[in-house]
């Protein structure tokens, strides 16, 4: 009676086994996705990650932007070192009043010489283009385009 015992609960449980054997080897593109990225970031290979969406200011208005993050490891091989990273941004802002403008920026925040060096800069260019209404009179009709 116990050999039939021992061959009822193998045939319940192997099933049971290799079939949860067989469920974690298998992966989701996401979970892929994810044991790369942080064989990446352990490595101290460049990350790049895109960035956009819409924005508010009271000096530029309405901004749509985008732009990148890179992030990356100076001294590959110090494990200790933080990740350096610069991101980029563009965008263009239209206020109510017609004028619309565009920016760059980039801000470095980067570690070298086993931490012993750090650069932090903060590189903004901002333009006013031009104003986008312009107001001409002909015959004492005003015309706005």
């Amino acid at each position: 009676m116990s050999i039939r015992k021992t061959f009822f609960f193998a045939g319940i449980f192997l099933p049971l086994l290799y079939a949860s054997a067989q469920d974690s080897t298998h992966l989701s593109k996401k979970e892929i996705r994810k044991l790369r990225k942080e064989e990446k970031v352990k490595e101290g290979k460049l990350l790049i990650t895109p960035l956009m969406g819409p924005a508010y200011t009271p000096e530029l208005g309405f901004t749509i932007a985008g732009g990148v993050l890179t992030s990356w490891r100076t001294d590959k091989k110090d494990t200790t070192l933080q990740r350096s990273s610069i991101p980029f941004n563009l965008g263009v802002g239209f206020k109510t009043d017609g004028l619309s403008a565009f920016f760059i920026s980039a801000k470095p925040t980067t570690f070298w010489l086993h931490d012993k060096l750090r650069i932090n800069a903060d590189f903004w260019l901002n333009e006013c283009t031009h104003r986008l209404r312009l107001r001409q009179e002909y015959d004492g009709v005003l015309f706005q385009f």
